[in-house]
């Protein structure tokens, strides 16, 4: 009998976006794409040829765990019914994408450090949302440019994929030419206004803020 996990509420929002879609396993198989679900911890999808759904996040040790359970299971899940899914072999997923997300745990990490670290450290609820802000910039764009080191193009763009900064507003990777940069949509949260933050503009700075 295969190991189980425990389901989570992240893995029970999971089932709840495939039931709700109210597909048949058919509908499935013909949309089958490994990679149509992501999350803040799960990415994964329909595994035609093995009739199941397989699910696979990143544990705190760096490695990759992975879950499977057919439609019928889904909605179980959601229903409260069952309450653990066993373990599978991962989809097929090239040490490139592994890597990727690897990095995404790590920024997550470190933008939860920096703001336990704020929190201390500073009484002013704006400075300290700006200095985190800074914070997670730098620790971002050190990571973006390993992974330039290691894999070539940066990674995945799609929404999701990085962390919302201090103000609730994922940040954003801006390019010009080959110089690429982190960009917090700042207090008012939207980009390309006067309080954007990144690597190279401060809140404060007199520069115009780069599009």
């Amino acid at each position: 009998m295969n190991p189980t996990v425990p389901v989570d509420a992240g893995l029970k929002d999971v089932c709840r976006e495939i039931v709700d879609r109210e597909l048949s396993e058919q509908d499935w198989a013909a949309l089958e794409d490994p990679d149509c679900f992501r999350s803040s911890r799960y990415f994964g999808g329909y595994d035609a040829a093995a009739r199941i759904f397989r699910f696979s996040w990143i544990d705190p040790a760096g490695e990759q765990v992975t879950v499977g359970f057919s439609l019928a299971d889904a909605s179980r899940i959601l229903n409260g019914e069952l309450t653990e899914v066993p373990l599978a072999e991962p989809a097929e997923t090239g040490p490139r994408k592994v890597w990727v997300l690897k990095l995404l745990l790590a920024l997550v990490v470190a933008a939860a450090i920096a703001g336990a670290i704020f929190e201390r450290l500073s009484g002013d609820p704006a400075a300290k949302r700006r200095a985190q802000a800074l914070a997670d910039i730098a620790e971002f764009e050190e990571a973006l440019e390993r992974w330039q080191t290691v894999g070539g193009e940066f990674p995945m763009r799609e929404p999701g994929f990085m962390p919302p900064d201090p103000w609730g507003t994922p940040y954003r990777i801006d390019e010009d030419g080959d110089a690429t940069m982190i960009v917090s949509a700042g207090p008012d949260r939207r980009f390309g206004t006067g309080d954007d933050l990144s690597s190279r503009r401060s809140a404060t700075s007199g520069e115009k803020p780069r599009e």
